[in-house]
C-alpha cells in the first residue's frame, strides 16, 4: 500500500471514529427534537431514532441510514459561497441567500448535488416552490441517482433562505421499498418544522 492510500485510509478511519464517539441513537416516538444551536425544531415520526451528540444538524432514521433518513441541517452563506465558487466558472460570484427566490436556491443545490461525486448522474424529478412548517415559503425538490453499487436512490429536498443561511430539510432512501413507504413519515417532519 502506498503512502497516500495509508493516509487517506487513516483520515477516514479518525472521522469515523471521532463521529462515532460523541454520537449516539436513541428512539423516542413523537418527540420534539431541536438541534443542538436551538435553530430550529422537528417532530421525530413514531418508531423513528435519532442521532444525539451531532452538533451540525437533526438527523433521524428509522431502520438504518443506508436504508432512510431525514436529515435537517442549515449551510452558512460563507460555505455555500464556497461551494459555488468552486464548481463555478466565475470565481468572483457574490451569493446573498436573501436575494434569491426559491427556485434560483434550489437552482444552487442541484449545482452542488451535480459535482459530488455519489450524485453526479441526478436527474431533477422535481422542483417546485413549497411551504414548509405552516408558512415558511421555500422549495421541493425531488431528485434521483443511481450509486456505484448499482442502487436507484430518491431525495426529497425542502429548503429556504434564512438570513445568511440555508436551512434545508432532506429525506433520502433507496427507491426500491423504502422511498414511498417512509415519504408520508417525512412530510410530517417537514408539516412539524419550526424555526426557533
Amino acid at each position: 500500500m502506498n503512502n497516500r492510500v495509508k493516509v487517506t485510509l487513516l483520515f477516514v478511519v479518525s472521522v469515523l471514529l471521532t463521529a462515532c464517539a460523541g454520537s449516539q441513537w436513541k428512539t423516542a416516538s413523537n418527540v420534539v427534537i431541536r438541534d443542538s444551536q436551538n435553530q430550529f425544531q422537528i417532530r421525530l415520526p413514531a418508531g423513528w431514532m435519532h442521532q444525539t451528540g451531532n452538533k451540525k444538524s437533526i438527523l433521524v432514521s428509522r431502520d438504518g441510514l443506508s436504508l432512510q433518513y431525514i436529515k435537517v441541517g442549515a449551510i452558512r452563506e460563507h460555505d455555500l459561497q464556497l461551494m459555488v465558487r468552486a464548481i463555478s466558472r466565475d470565481k468572483s460570484k457574490m451569493l446573498v441567500l436573501n436575494a434569491l427566490l426559491p427556485s434560483e436556491l434550489a437552482g444552487i443545490i442541484v449545482s452542488v448535488f451535480k459535482n459530488r461525486k455519489i450524485t453526479r448522474n441526478l436527474k431533477i424529478l422535481a422542483n417546485r416552490p413549497a411551504v414548509i412548517g405552516s408558512n415558511i415559503n421555500g422549495f421541493r425538490l425531488l431528485i434521483s441517482f443511481i450509486t456505484d453499487s448499482g442502487l436507484q436512490i430518491k431525495r426529497e429536498v425542502y429548503g429556504y433562505a434564512e438570513g445568511a443561511k440555508l436551512v434545508f430539510i432532506m429525506y433520502q432512501a433507496p427507491v426500491l421499498h423504502y422511498f414511498s413507504k417512509d415519504l408520508g413519515a417525512f412530510r410530517q417532519v417537514v408539516a412539524s418544522f419550526k424555526s426557533l
